[in-house]
């Protein structure tokens, strides 16, 4: 089940929210804590209920392990407990996640069939995974006391995160399940949470998803051989990135706004990265849960700035480059991972040059930075979006140079001419064209798109200020009636398109 989907707007959101809702007229945060753990784990099974034993188990093991961790006596023995935790829960994700690539290098190395089993991808086994390696780790730096049981199943499974994020953390989520406002109705957290709710599900439904054929049809071609053209490269391209952001923020939007309505507060997510002026700066707004994740247990443990120059720089290649590998099970995710990797490296070489490194532009001028730094992101993506190598490489050549491509009557209309524009690149007929009908069809919303990504506040500042206001008087009411109309109006074209609507691109992740 999906957020854009009938059976979850109209279904399991209503029954979820009136039941919390009801719950905590009678009852204490506790009681609610029981039944949002319950809705959560009816909703992880609702997409296959055979991975509900894999969810629960994993969750039974790291809370057995936070206890082994705790009681400890001596930092040897804590140690030993930790590796047995973190061990066990790398086990499980690589099983699930990296086994079928491993083997299918190996079959294809050895030139042999090892017969290994067709293994699915459970939904948000990365998210929930990670989630709880923090949680052990942090047992284990802190010494603290772990939480009960039912705490921390809901910390786990809550609905809203479970699926792809944002990756949540214990110490931020846990004792939001402990106060009065939990669970509770509010009118104001309500009317957040619709605003967000509704700015999500428009970047999904409306933006992303209508972006997504010009995508596809590009990647697919490169994926099957067939030519590209530069502009179609480079398009298409453009085309994925902005259908990546408004699809995962979206997402990021709608997991916030059902946190408010439920009152639990979760991490932001974005902060306009397309608006970056260095891959620092892009990798501080895009998946900045992620980003934060990687950075306390990744880089630092891995040395940080904390031992010279150059294992900085090793830090952070190595820290990129594991990023890379959890995104996806494949070489291009590696490519991927490298790539960004390399650009932080660079990037600090050039500050390091330059005589440190230069403040943070809260409000960045879209300059040469930026220009640099968006090229550099665009080329990324693609063996991010493509399924092969050979798309990829595909790709970039023909972001580099490749003919413009013409219908193929163009040849008879262009004939005393059409062989000179053949050896100069043109291509005449074929699915390119189709391509470029596409590029034009979808072009008006690519480009308003592109607008929004780089010039439409955060969302905690457009919900702020279509809510925010706390007036009654007339011209208060006036404002918020009209703001509110607006939304609705952005919801109900929202679940007009509902029947055409995507899977959202972290959803098996």
């Amino acid at each position: 089940m999906v957020f854009s989907s009938y059976p979850f707007l109209f279904g399991f959101l209503p029954i979820v929210l009136a039941l919390c809702w009801s719950c905590r007229l009678l009852a204490p945060p506790q009681v609610a804590v029981v039944l949002l753990g319950a809705a959560s784990i009816w909703f992880a099974g609702y997409w296959d209920w055979h991975y509900l034993p894999l969810l629960l188990g994993t969750i039974l093991f790291n809370f057995i392990m936070s206890w082994v961790i705790h009681s400890q006596k001596t930092d040897q023995a804590r140690r030993l407990a930790l590796f047995v935790g973190v061990a066990g829960d790398l086990l499980c994700l690589g099983y699930f996640k990296y086994s079928m690539f491993v083997v299918g290098n190996l079959e294809e190395l050895l030139d042999s069939e090892f017969g290994w089993p067709i293994v699915i991808l459970p939904i948000g086994i990365s998210f929930y995974i990670f989630t709880q390696i923090a949680f052990l780790v942090d047992i284990w730096r802190d010494r603290s006391r772990p939480y009960g049981l039912i705490e921390y199943i809901l910390f786990v499974t809550i609905f809203p995160h479970l699926i792809a994020g944002p990756i949540i953390h214990h110490k931020e989520m846990i004792p939001q399940f402990r106060r009065d406002s939990f669970a509770r109705f509010d009118l104001a957290n309500v009317n957040t949470g619709i605003a967000y709710f509704v700015f999500g599900l428009a970047k999904k439904v409306l933006i992303a998803d209508n972006i997504a054929p010009v995508a596809d049809a590009v990647f697919q071609a490169a994926d099957r051989g067939d030519p590209i053209s530069t502009l179609e490269a480079w398009f298409g391209t453009l085309a994925y990135a902005l259908q990546l952001f408004f699809d995962f923020s979206g997402y990021a939007d709608m997991a916030i706004g059902l946190g408010f309505m439920l009152g639990v507060v979760f991490p932001q997510n974005f902060d306009r990265p397309y608006r970056a002026t260095s891959i620092g700066d892009f990798w501080r707004r895009w998946h900045i849960t992620l980003s934060r994740f990687l950075r306390d247990y990744l880089y630092i443990p891995l040395g940080g700035n904390r031992h010279g120059f150059p294992r900085e720089l090793l830090a952070l290649f190595v820290t990129m480059l594991l990023g890379g590998i959890w995104h996806g099970a494949g070489w291009t995710f590696v490519i991927w991972g490298v790539m960004h990797g390399s650009y932080l490296v660079i990037q600090r070489l050039w500050q390091r040059m330059r005589g440190g490194k230069p403040p943070r532009d809260e409000k960045p001028r879209l300059g040469l930075g930026w220009l640099i730094t968006m090229l550099a992101v665009l080329v990324a993506w693609v063996p991010f979006r493509a399924t092969t190598l050979d798309g990829t490489f595909g790709i970039w050549q023909a972001m580099i140079l490749q003919g413009p491509m013409a219908p193929d009557a163009w040849r008879w209309v262009l004939r005393p001419i059409a062989g000179t524009l053949e050896q100069v690149g043109v291509t005449f007929g074929g699915p390119g064209y189709v391509r470029l009908r596409l590029w034009g069809s979808a072009g008006p919303i690519i480009v308003l798109a592109l607008g929004l990504a780089l010039f439409l506040p955060r969302s905690d500042v457009l919900a702020e200020s279509l809510f925010g206001l706390r007036r009654l008087d007339g011209a208060g009411m006036i404002q918020v009636g009209w703001r509110a109309v607006a939304l609705g109006v952005a919801f109900f074209a929202s679940v007009i398109y509902l029947g055409y609507h995507t899977t959202f691109l972290y959803f098996q992740f």
